[in-house]
């Protein structure tokens, strides 16, 4: 049964994460999932946990300046607990990715700001 954006879903719209396990954020769309996941990650090598911090994103929510911009340096971190990944559907509330704001190419875009290099 299909139950994506109906009422007392689980998946109502954003995951929400006292209704699904393992989601331990609610960041909606707004790009603050990953800030988010990179405090958690520092929070995790400090208290010496060895877990892995999962950050899930959406295209469209690439189009946040924190990700060209980031109010943080990741590289200065060295963080090796967190895993980024970046669902690439192409579609956002507001219609196609392209057609409100391009994003692509990704990889090259999260190699320099991670990498400090390039993704080719």
């Amino acid at each position: 049964m299909v139950t994506l954006r109906k009422l007392h879903s689980r998946f109502q719209g954003h995951p929400h994460w006292s209704k699904l396990p393992g989601v331990e954020v609610s960041s909606g769309s707004l790009g603050q999932g990953l800030s988010i996941a990179v405090g958690m990650a520092l929070s995790a090598r400090l208290d010496e946990k060895k877990h892995k911090i999962f950050c899930l994103m959406g295209d469209g929510e690439q189009q946040r300046a924190r990700f060209g911009k980031p109010p943080w340096k990741p590289d200065i971190f060295h963080l090796d607990n967190i895993i980024a990944v970046i669902d690439t559907n192409r579609l956002q509330i507001d219609g196609w990715v392209k057609d409100v704001m391009e994003v692509q190419p990704l990889d090259e875009k999260y190699c320099r700001l991670w990498l400090g290099g390039s993704a080719r």
